[in-house]
């Protein structure tokens, strides 16, 4: 189930909200092995932003 990314409850001022930046995805290959990407939209559309193994 993908993660919504949004600001940290902690760096934000109360009833301000929280923006949303992007989403987080976990892959598993078929030997396994997990990966978790961070997506961001960009001017010309989505891209990886970090990549975790």
């Amino acid at each position: 189930m993908p993660t919504r990314i949004r600001d940290s409850v902690w760096a934000t001022e109360p009833n301000t909200g929280r923006g949303f930046y992007g989403w987080r995805f976990q892959a598993t290959d078929e030997k396994g092995e997990s990966f978790v990407f961070d997506v961001y939209p960009g001017a010309e559309g989505w891209h990886v932003h970090h990549c975790y193994a």
